[in-house]
């Protein structure tokens, strides 16, 4: 059957590639002016930079590096804009044991915040741009923006303190906690620490990648919220309850849907879709990649709740509903497999896959003249496809409408002469028919296609021991368990349309293999 190989290929293979974008690099000054809307100055006991890089409300969420701001004392963070907000030191919030703090502040002013990019797909040679506001250089006045690019030179394996990027761009103090962006304008990592060769005299530039304060950020909960440098207003404390973006509400959805609270994962699905569409879907996507991914390990526990959440951020994306068609299909949850892939469907009418998937389901429910309906649908669409004929055949014979049955095998078979399940199938009939010799003839003929299927050969095994070639049947039948023990039960091999007559003559080789 189709199931349980060629559609779970389509199924999940095809879906991954619905989250892969297209890069396109901008222009190092469209990069400049994305680095500087994003980037903050930060002046108190200790001077550096920061980056916006959440936003709930009127709530801005920054990160820096820890070092900048692990001095007590008063801080002023400065926008672009040229506002100021005032940032008391209890407010900020280290994170783990690595070299990052994050604290926030509020405004009623619309300050961009930053696209964030794969730190992972980072490797040695790949341009990206550092942003933040030097202090202490020699004949410049104050604290201005300074922008700077340069390449990666060494992924460190055993960073320190998290500095896990080296990369060629000169250091300058102040700009600790600022960006790195790669040429898309997307924030990759934070820059933060120089180190020196003493003897050689070289330095080493260095920066934290954004996985690691992706993987850290959650735990972060800053206690206070800053507010703008107003005369009359002073620092307020409140505990944050309200997630910082849409990803963070995403994840939250996926913990509760894991915990049977679906629910409330759909308010959150709400709240993500809210404060940022676009951001949701991408967030969907990703989710969709992830469940393919598990579902072709076969994780479906896994897979399943990740592609019904991206069916709720990415609903209009038909891959999305194909896929999660495809899990309930292999999780045996057929209404709920027919419904989505019926989506699907609609989504796009064109793509064959789907009506083939969705006679798998009615096929799978002994429904056979609807599943004949959808795959002749779907091969009027793909009408050379193997896969396609080879399903419609095999309705056909749980009909008994044989003659159609062996007519599609022998199409399946005319466009791809390796297809053995298909010559297999031919010979189950001919078995049922009394052709024995046939059937023969087919099954070797299949097993000279793949020595390794298990199915041709035991079949093979049992049509010599009836006709009185016990030792060859004998030894052929043992080969055959060995490779796949499933083969001995009865009961798969009726699931593998095996007919009344070879279960029966079957039954009497297995009998004699298992008294020996």
């Amino acid at each position: 059957m189709r199931l349980a190989g060629g559609l779970t290929a389509v199924l999940f293979a095809a879906t991954i590639v619905i989250v892969q974008p297209v890069a396109t690099a901008l222009t190092p000054a469209e990069v400049y002016s994305i680095a500087q809307k994003i980037t903050v100055r930060i002046d108190g006991a200790n001077t550096g930079s920061g980056i916006i890089i959440e936003r709930t409300g009127d709530t801005y969420t920054v990160v820096t590096n820890w070092h900048v701001m692990r001095l007590e004392g008063s801080y002023t963070v400065r926008t672009e804009d040229g506002r100021q907000y005032n940032i008391n030191h209890n407010q900020v919030k280290p994170l783990g044991n690595v070299d990052l703090a994050v604290f926030q502040f509020t405004s009623n002013q619309n300050y961009p915040v930053a696209d964030k990019g794969n730190s992972d797909q980072l490797t040695g040679g790949k341009t990206v741009y550092v942003a933040g506001y030097p202090t202490g250089i020699s004949g410049v006045s104050g604290r201005n923006f300074k922008f700077l690019s340069g390449q990666i030179s060494s992924l460190l394996s055993n960073p320190k303190d998290g500095y896990a990027l080296d990369y060629t761009v000169q250091s300058f103090k102040g700009m600790s906690g600022g960006p790195i962006l790669d040429e898309q304008g997307k924030l990759v990592g934070i820059h933060g620490r120089a180190g020196t060769d003493p003897i050689a005299g070289g330095t080493a530039v260095l920066g934290i990648p954004l996985k690691t304060y992706l993987t850290l950020a959650p735990s972060a909960k800053p206690t206070t919220i800053a507010v703008g440098n107003i005369p009359g207003n002073k620092p307020i404390s409140t505990t944050s309850s309200v997630l910082s973006n849409a990803q963070a509400y995403v994840q939250q959805a996926l913990e509760r849907w894991d915990n049977g609270d679906k629910q409330k994962a759909i308010e959150d699905l709400k709240q993500a879709q809210q404060l940022d569409p676009d951001k949701a879907e991408k967030a969907g996507l990703s989710l969709a990649q992830e469940a393919a991914q598990a579902a072709q390990s076969q994780k479906f526990d896994l897979a399943l709740p990740r592609a019904q959440i991206a069916s709720y951020l990415a609903p209009k994306n038909d891959k999305v509903w194909f896929l999660l068609g495809g899990i309930y299909l292999q999780t045996k949850n057929f209404d709920e497999a027919i419904a989505a892939l019926t989506k699907a469907q609609s989504l796009n009418p064109k793509n064959a896959d789907v009506l083939f998937a969705i006679g798998s389901a009615n096929f799978q429910q002994e429904k056979y003249q609807p599943a004949i309906v959808n795959y002749q649908a779907g091969l009027k669409l793909k009408p050379n496809d193997p896969e396609g004929l080879f399903d419609l055949g095999n309705a056909y014979y749980k009909l008994g409408r044989f003659s159609d049955a062996i007519a599609q095998y022998n199409k399946a078979i005319s466009q791809d002469q390796k297809f053995w399940a298909a010559v297999n199938n031919i010979g189950l009939i001919k078995y049922e028919q009394g052709d024995i010799q046939g059937a023969i003839q087919q099954w070797q003929t299949a097993v000279s296609l793949d020595k390794q299927a298990p199915e041709p050969l035991l079949a093979l095994a049992v049509a010599l021991y009836t006709k009185g070639d016990r030792q060859q049947g004998l030894a052929m039948g043992q080969a055959a368990l060995r490779i796949n023990k499933r083969y001995g039960d009865l009961d798969f091999l009726k699931q593998n349309l095996w007919g009344d007559r070879l279960l029966a003559d079957t039954k009497k080789l297995l009998q004699y293999l298992q008294s020996r």
